[in-house]
């Protein structure tokens, strides 16, 4: 099917200087053309109702022409990929009995969808519904194409002509609505309602050009205009009116529509309006979505629109006079100033009477009594009042606009003043609304004028004092500051993190003031939603010296870096950042509560560790009732350190919360979310640990534990780490069916979880088993069983799992393998297996297993193959990767598949299997050493070397001068597969000696009839000492004695009569170590000779038990001058020749009891 598309719609400019879409040509349902549309964008309603500070949204909907009815399809064809468009099909208000719609109290529940670049269908199944887009971009249109054409009476205002559409309400009669459109509104209106209203004379045009004129006025009074510039620029919504069939009065507004219902006649009244109909209830009704919140307080909803209605009925014309507004004596409907004169007379009588006292009385009549003080303002200064209000309001920065009705009262005292050039304390103590003492100081601290006339008599004057303006003051000095932007400013983009820095100053010039003078200066930059990354307004705020203020646009975007969003009810209303060159959090938030509808749950909550989370060094928490800013406020400018961690926590997190990473939008998928401050900024905090991995080799068949893969690790954060293994565990043991290569290659899965946090890792680690202390015995076709000695559990593990015979070439019960272990522990009894020809792998397997073979060092396995050395039988292509002959064997570090003999021989070792091909190399060996008790050799070793499990014995040797002390427990045994060691400990026996006795000489001397004292030469030649040495293991009680031979004497026997020998000192040193110095030390004494010339014995030591262990030294030497103490005295009556004398000293050692 071809289809053919024309351009229906072309982009003319209005009076306002608004783009927007009209159709060239009206192409009903049974034409053959499809409808092509431009969308235009028109901002998201919600958001330009906060910015121009009115009560309700209008819409954003583009409207089509097209109903659909229930279950039939609607293909929409979107050419760009749009930023925000929508397709909503239904009706505003609810609607009993209408043709066409099964349900009607739907509205668009049922048909909203969000388009997407290319084809988008939609059908729904439940009700029928004029057909809408939305186009929420504020600078992307949009082109799309319908399948449906227009099928309902259609009117564009200045496109359609009255008799085309005349003529199209004849033609359809089925549908449920015929629907207008101009510039300002969109009217849905039901046929079964209004038909016969509007196929009279060209009263669709007069319908739609009454409610415009209204519109225009309301826009007015705001202060708003479609070509304004930043404070007063309307944004390109418009008043939808719908005509459902019950509501509230005979009018009423909310939020994207006004409601005309038919459960009065006031919706024909309005259908029936003429150019001088003045319908005060359409003017209030269109009032509330223009109303002002911000000087709105308690029970003034339905007073404050009032001045939106009174604004419109002062202006119209025609046959009502300039002065028709609801105040003026002139109105002949008018019975409302009554209500101003009752409360004029009851604060006469009652000083303390005041608006809430009138409240009270008078709660359902209150209203225009209260009125009286809203429109006197405008009576007074002129109509420009409000409009001039409305703009000073909008130009106030968000976070000094008031909340509480006492501070909207108060702020309205301070803000009408301004607007009025006067301070109007007079006028509001008339009225009996308090002024407080700071708002007086602040109109002080404004040096405004005094109020010169009693404007409050106006509400009541007379029509003569009316014209002649008695009460009004004409000299209005309001004067607004004025920028002009650059017009080559682009869009201004900004990171979020320097969003507390953001000021768009640098980008106006020419600040003044008009219409009077007054020097300006630029205040601050805001913008219009801080938690918005979406293009928007930047404001920038100035003000003149009447502080009278004034905000510019300027197109903004905001991008997010590592940025958390949060979203409540109505929205994003905080965002949290890190800025690194102030070390600070960066926390924005707006006016919106968080979740008003749940005031008293905890939705945000941030808290600021320290590093690893040790100690809580910060909180902060809001509830639903809490605002964005007053939250964020708690946040903003926190300082931080390196290496804090953030915690950030959202109730419903995955439906309130969005994060950016680097920029980009990640999905939320918990409610918790850790920062760790970097010096480059805050970065999601991943809880893994970090891991330092050992080598992922290991021997086949070993029990693996995470500690086998976990070398080290650092833990991010507090708490205790564990590691277990997850969905992927390492198969110990080869599957059936499994490859060589798929078991020796895995991969597992390990968790880590913290006790305080839960789960926080996974890892997915490739691992490796090796053949070792392994021996394969293929089967026919693949590699059959494995056996290997385990060294951790000591046993023989058997694997292979595969159902086929060892030898399908020979299915024989011929012996294939015979498996013979034998202990080493001779009471333990050997264990054989015989593996046949037609015997099944898995069940050599089970042989094996089943057996539970505990192995112990010293333990010969055997192995006899019959076909060793053969290739093996048929293997498949894995398995020839590994193994080709019949037996192949893993140990010792070496692969080996050829072998001398048929028997091979595996001795079990502390090391693994040791491959012995000739059974007579099994033979240990034990070296038998005696040492002393410093483990010193002593003498030559013995080798003794014995078949494995053979027995041994050894004996000790005796050996001079040592005694045997400690035998070996092992001097009896068997050989094994280690060598062994078997040590004879000796000791050292004992002795007392006397090792060194001094030389003593006295040199040469003149003679001389003197007597001589000579005291013996020191020399480095002679041992001028004595040297003991007791080693004996009870030492002391010993005693040294000397003893001087004969008298000094030469050769040929002349003798040195009277000669005396003496010892003047004795100085002890010991030389090893032992105890301590022997108690009787003789240092002064003289050896002399009897009658019989027999000389004396003199004690020089005396060792007492225990005394004088190991070696001393006893130096011949003086304390003072280290010369010798040995001394010879020559008398001077003895006969003194020439010759050589000598004597001998006799030193005896000699134990004592």
């Amino acid at each position: 099917m071809k289809i053919k598309i024309l351009h229906l719609f072309e982009l003319i400019a209005l009076t306002f200087f608004v783009n927007i879409v009209f159709f060239s040509t009206i192409v009903y349902a049974d034409s053959t053309e499809l409808l092509e549309m431009t969308i235009i964008p028109r901002g998201d309603a919600k958001t330009e109702q906060g910015k121009e500070q009115r009560r309700n949204a209008h819409t954003s909907f583009e409207s089509t022409g097209i109903f659909l009815p229930k279950d039939e399809e609607i293909i929409i064809y979107v050419e760009e990929a749009p930023e925000n468009l929508e397709l909503r099909v239904g009706q505003w208000g609810n609607y009993t009995n209408v043709a066409g719609l099964t349900d009607g109290k739907l509205q668009f529940n049922s048909g909203k969808v969000k388009l997407k670049q290319g084809e988008n269908r939609f059908t729904n199944p439940l009700t029928g519904g004029m057909v809408y887009f939305i186009n929420s971009s504020t600078t992307q249109t949009i082109h799309v194409r319908l399948s449906k054409t227009i099928n309902v009476p259609y009117f564009i205002q200045g496109k359609t002509s009255v008799e085309d559409f005349k003529a199209s309400l004849e033609a359809f009669n089925d549908v449920p609505f015929m629907e207008f459109v101009n510039e300002d509104t969109i009217a849905t209106i039901r046929m079964d309602r209004a038909k016969d209203i509007f196929l009279q004379g060209e009263q669709v045009d007069r319908f739609m050009t009454y409610v415009t004129q209204a519109i225009h006025l309301e826009n007015n009074a705001a202060g708003l205009d479609f070509a304004g510039l930043g404070i007063t620029k309307k944004a390109l919504q418009r008043i939808h009116i719908a005509n459902p069939s019950d509501g509230i009065g005979k009018f009423y507004c909310t939020d994207f529509y006004l409601g005309m219902h038919s459960a009065t006649t006031g919706d024909r009244d309005v259908f029936n309006s003429g150019e001088n109909m003045t319908n005060w209830g359409l003017f209030h009704e269109i009032g509330h979505s223009y109303q002002n919140p911000f000087y709105t307080w308690d029970n003034m909803s339905e007073v404050t629109v009032n001045i939106y209605s009174d604004y419109v009925q002062s202006h119209l014309s025609g046959n009502n006079s300039p002065y028709d507004a609801i105040m003026s004596p002139n109105n002949k409907n008018n019975n409302y100033r009554a209500k101003v004169a009752r409360y004029f007379t009851n604060m006469q009588n009652d000083p303390s009477w005041n608006m809430d006292s009138e409240i009270a009385k008078y709660p359902t009549d209150f209203y225009f009594a209260a009125l009286g003080m809203y429109v006197t303002l405008p009576r007074a200064f002129g109509y420009e009042f409000y409009p001039e209000l409305n703009k000073l309001y909008r130009a106030t920065p968000a976070s000094e606009l008031p909340i509480t009705s006492d501070e909207k009262k108060q702020f309205f005292i301070i803000m009408a003043s301004k607007i009025a050039n006067r301070d109007l304390t007079p006028y509001f103590d008339f009225w009996h609304f308090p002024v407080n003492e700071d708002t007086k100081q602040t109109l002080a601290d404004l040096n405004l004028p005094a109020l010169e006339k009693e404007i409050w008599k106006d509400i009541l004057a007379t029509e003569q004092e009316e014209q002649d303006g008695t009460y009004r003051i004409s000299d209005s000095s309001y004067t607004l500051p004025y920028a002009d932007l650059d017009p080559t400013t682009p869009l201004v983009t900004i990171p979020f993190k320097d969003v507390n820095h953001f000021s768009l100053e640098k980008y106006f010039s020419n600040l003044h003031s008009e219409p009077l003078v007054s020097p300006v200066h630029y205040l601050k930059s805001e913008l219009a939603d801080p938690t918005s990354f979406t293009r928007q307004d930047g404001y920038a705020y100035f003000e003149n010296e009447r502080m009278i203020k004034n905000r510019f646009n300027v197109p903004t975007q905001i991008v997010p870096n590592n940025t958390y969003v949060m979203a409540g009810q109505n929205g994003s209303y905080a965002a949290i950042d890190y800025d690194p060159s102030t070390q600070e959090l960066v926390a924005i938030g707006n006016h919106k509560q968080i979740l008003q509808n749940i005031p008293n749950t905890i939705y945000p909550k941030v808290t600021v560790y320290s590093a690893k989370m040790k100690e809580k060094k910060f909180y902060a928490e809001a509830y639903g009732r809490d605002t964005g800013i007053g939250f964020a406020a708690k946040l903003n400018a926190l300082k931080v350190a390196q290496n804090d961690i953030v915690e950030i926590y959202h109730r419903e997190s995955f439906k309130r919360v969005s994060r950016y990473i680097n920029g980009q939008k990640v999905t939320t998928t918990k409610d918790t979310y850790y920062y760790l401050i970097t010096p480059d900024g805050w970065k999601e905090l991943d809880f893994t640990p970090i891991i330092q991995w050992k080598p992922t080799e290991f021997p086949i068949a070993k029990t693996l534990t995470t500690d086998d893969f976990i070398e080290n690790y650092d833990n991010p954060v507090n708490g205790e780490i564990t590691f277990s293994f997850g969905a992927t565990v390492p198969t110990e043991s080869i599957q059936q069916g499994q490859t060589l290569s798929s078991y020796l290659s895995q991969t597992a899965a390990i968790q880590a979880n913290n006790t305080l946090f839960g789960a926080v890792g996974e890892y997915t680690v490739p691992f490796n088993y090796y053949f070792e202390d392994t021996i394969v015995i293929p089967r026919h076709g693949g590699y059959g069983t494995i056996l290997t000695f385990d060294k951790d559990k000591k046993k023989l593990i058997a694997q292979g799992a595969d159902p086929y015979t060892m030898n399908g070439s020979d299915p024989s019960t011929t012996p294939l393998v015979t498996l013979k272990i034998t202990y080493f522990n001779k009471e333990k009894t050997p264990t054989q297996i015989e593996v046949k020809n037609n015997t099944r792998a898995n069940a050599f397997t089970k042989m094996v297993n089943d057996q539970t073979i505990e192995l112990e060092v010293g333990d010969i396995i055997e192995i006899a193959h019959t076909r060793i050395n053969q290739e093996a039988i048929s293997l498949d292509p894995d398995s020839k990767l590994y193994i080709t002959k019949a037996l192949t064997t893993f140990v010792e570090g070496k692969k080996q598949d050829t072998f001398t003999g048929p028997i091979q021989s595996f001795l079990v070792t502390n090391q693994g299997l040791k491959l012995y091909e000739d059974p007579n190399d099994l033979v240990g060996k034990v070296i038998v050493h005696y040492v002393d008790e410093q483990n010193n050799p002593i003498y030559e070793p013995d080798v003794l070397t014995g078949k494995i499990g053979e027995a041994y014995t050894t004996e000790p040797k005796a050996i001079e001068g040592y005694t045997l002390t400690e035998s070996p427990i092992n001097d009896r045994g068997q050989f094994n597969v280690d060598d062994q060691s078997v040590q004879y400990v000796y000791t050292k026996e004992g002795k007392l000696s006397l090792d060194v006795v001094p030389s003593i000489k006295f040199g040469t001397h003149p003679i001389s009839r003197k007597e001589l004292f000579i005291t013996a030469e020191s020399s480095s030649e002679s041992n001028n000492y004595i040297q003991v040495t007791d080693t004996r293991a009870n030492p002391g009680n010993w005693v040294l004695q000397v003893q001087q031979s004969q008298q000094f004497r030469t050769s040929n026997n002349t003798v040195l009569e009277g000669a005396l020998f003496s010892i003047s000192n004795l100085s002890p040193e010991m030389i090893s170590d032992g105890t301590k110095v022997p108690s009787g030390i003789n240092s002064d004494f003289t050896l002399t000779f009897d009658e019989h010339e027999l000389g004396s014995v003199e004690t020089v030591l005396t060792s007492k038990q225990g005394e004088g262990g190991g070696t001393w030294r006893f130096h011949f030497n003086e304390p003072t001058t280290d010369s010798s103490s040995v001394h010879l005295l020559v008398p001077e009556n003895a006969v003194k020749l020439n010759g050589s004398f000598s004597s001998e000293l006799l030193w005896t050692l000699a134990t004592i009891p």
